[in-house]
């Protein structure tokens, strides 16, 4: 099945926020972001451009490397990078931080601090589907957090 546009974008978005999880260079971060918005906003499908010869590093935003990238998803429906960010984080930290509602910052916090209960609780309790009450689900772990202290 092809690949669409959406779902290129969707992989540079992931992999930005599984670089900036880690710790990498923002100007990486930022490239990634920027590739996926550029991508996902072009007119014709990227596999369509491929085939009729057109050279992705003459988008803004997409160099070489990156356009090198995109033509690897298209052809493969992979992308290597994302698939070893995620298995560089411990255990699913790298689906979690695919999870509607839950940004870089506060997956690397569960990163940061794997032994925390409550981190732990929160990674299953966002496993299980509930990721719609994400914003309560926060307050409640803070406010159990300041009963105990």
């Amino acid at each position: 099945m092809p690949v669409q546009n959406a779902e290129v974008a969707a992989m540079f978005d992931q992999a930005a926020e599984l670089l900036e999880i880690q710790g990498e260079n923002p100007f990486r971060v930022r490239a990634y972001r920027r590739a996926a918005r550029v991508v996902e906003a072009l007119p014709q499908s990227v596999r369509g451009m491929l085939s009729t010869g057109a050279d992705l590093s003459e988008l803004p935003g997409i160099g070489r490397d990156l356009a090198e990238k995109i033509t690897g998803i298209v052809n493969t429906g992979h992308f290597d990078l994302l698939d070893t960010l995620k298995k560089k984080l411990p255990g699913q930290l790298g689906e979690i931080a695919a999870l509607p509602g839950l940004g870089p910052k506060r997956v690397k916090l569960l990163y940061e601090k794997p032994q925390s209960s409550n981190s732990r609780r929160f990674a299953t309790h966002s496993q299980s589907g509930a990721t719609a009450r994400t914003k309560r689900v926060r307050s409640d772990y803070r406010e159990e957090d300041r009963s105990r202290s």
